[in-house]
């Protein structure tokens, strides 16, 4: 798990010294607004995270630890947790 997640942190830095991290970045933003049906607004996700990717990941962050996810986990637990979490509201 750790190494993915240092696998993905090379690869956006590699990728963001072209000035193209936010290619990187707002798929994920897209994929979290499908998962928990969130609206697209103001703006693109695309254009989220070109205008300033610090900050879209930030709310990434808040919206899975606010939805009782820990993103520090990594995908797999998560999904697990995620699993629980809608066989408790069932």
């Amino acid at each position: 798990m750790k190494s993915a997640c240092a696998r993905n942190a090379f690869i956006y830095c590699m990728i963001s010294w072209t000035g193209y991290g936010f290619c990187y970045t707002y798929p994920y933003r897209t994929k979290l607004r499908g998962q928990f049906q969130l609206p697209e607004d103001p703006m693109t996700d695309c254009l989220v995270h070109y205008c300033c990717t610090t900050c879209a990941l930030c709310q990434e962050h808040r919206e899975l630890k606010h939805r009782g996810l820990d993103p520090t986990l990594g995908l797999q637990q998560n999904a697990t947790l995620l699993i629980m979490i809608e066989v408790l509201i069932c």
